[in-house]
């Protein structure tokens, strides 16, 4: 999906940053830019930030051509804000380090067991009793309910509710959860999609969920990504890709397009499709870990997981780290606020998302017609520098 950052900011403004071009297709929707307030917050967000002396500008796309004359030299949303502030103006990665893990082989799906002590309704919600006040020490569970993410102004074809703030959309305290900068779901009426737009520095996940998505890019990659496939586009140095329902004259396409900050900046683009198999399980489907049979992602300290269950089956094993991310993306799941009967019981649906910190995300359960969601671990938060 589309978005424009200038180098309108005087605080660690990156030369390779572009102001949007505005040519329209028929054919092809874009949705609106930022707002004027929108960019003021996130000046004085980059002031907050960047206080003192900084380095100077990375290396961005200068050396990558357009291919397509007509390409757009930037984005055609989020002008100003809260991405640019955390990506393109100034954003530089240095994760945390982070203990061995034991390499993993996602064509091995980890089959999942069903709890017959599982309640018999779903979804539960139980209050937390006092003696989980130490819930803060121990991690937390930031549920947030599908009705609670912004939805972009309407664009004809277009609709789009995102987890973070976008576009005209600013809240200083809701810019990104660990490295993640983007959730967004997508749908787009049949014919409509995104014209050719630039990414620079951005690991670009899509998870297909009804209907066709076409996507080509100025490398030469050209796919159609449907539900059971993931793909992956690592920006880097500069990319112009296009987008667009592929479902013909009547079939819409919803997907979930990710955005994460990678740790290694102006380095030579990359793109991998994978379809996953269509069973009940723990499938990896991308990872920074080099040993990691996955798709490759340029942080090294994330990794993007697929969990499939039956009604009411137990989810044991799912990875641990200090920062996880949870989109339900069909049917629901009940866990516990903190790990034991002290811990409160709550319930996430489709569309329903979970920032967890810490083990406060315990003893997860499918519900009664099962559950699909996608978890991110990931070893650190957004980093500057």
């Amino acid at each position: 999906m589309p978005a424009d950052f200038s180098s309108r900011f005087s605080v660690a403004a990156r030369s390779s940053a572009r102001s949007a071009a505005s040519r329209r297709s028929s054919a092809v929707i874009r949705p609106r830019p930022g707002t004027a307030a929108a960019r003021a917050g996130c000046a004085g967000r980059l002031a907050d930030l960047f206080s003192g002396p900084r380095s100077a500008g990375r290396s961005g796309a200068g050396g990558s051509p357009d291919v397509r004359s007509d390409a757009l030299s930037g984005f055609a949303e989020a002008d100003g804000t809260a991405l640019a502030c955390l990506t393109w103006t100034g954003a530089r990665a240095h994760p945390a380090p982070r203990r061995p893990v034991a390499p993993v082989t996602p064509a091995t799906v980890v089959p999942v067991s069903v709890d017959s002590s599982a309640r018999d309704g779903h979804p539960f919600e139980t209050s937390e009793p006092a003696s989980a006040a130490g819930r803060k020490e121990r991690g937390r569970a930031d549920l947030r309910r599908t009705g609670e993410r912004y939805l972009s102004e309407p664009a004809e074809g277009v609709t789009t509710r995102h987890a973070f703030s976008f576009a005209g959309h600013y809240d200083p305290k809701n810019t990104s959860f660990g490295a993640l900068l983007a959730c967004n779901e997508e749908t787009l009426a049949p014919g409509a999609g995104y014209d050719a737009h630039r990414h620079t520095d951005t690991e670009i996940v899509t998870w297909v969920v009804d209907g066709a998505l076409a996507h080509r890019d100025d490398a030469g990659h050209a796919s159609v990504v449907r539900p059971g496939m993931v793909q992956v586009q690592s920006a880097g140095a500069g990319i112009t890709h296009t987008e667009r329902n592929l479902g013909g004259a009547t079939e819409p396409v919803t997907f979930l397009q990710m955005w994460l900050q990678p740790d290694r900046f102006g380095v030579e683009p990359g793109f991998g499709i994978r379809s996953v198999p269509a069973a009940d399980g723990l499938t990896l489907l991308a990872s920074g870990r080099p040993s990691d049979d996955a798709l490759r992602l340029r942080r090294t300290d994330a990794a993007l997981w697929l969990v499939r269950a039956g009604a009411w089956a137990a989810l044991p094993g799912l990875p641990a780290a200090p920062y996880r991310y949870v989109h339900v993306v069909a049917g629901s799941v009940g866990y516990r606020t903190v790990p034991g009967p002290q811990g409160g019981g709550r319930s996430a649906s489709a569309g329903d998302a979970i920032r967890i910190t810490g083990d406060a995300f315990a003893d997860p359960t499918a519900g009664g017609n099962g559950v699909e969601l996608l978890l991110w671990e990931m070893g650190s938060p957004l980093q500057f520098g």
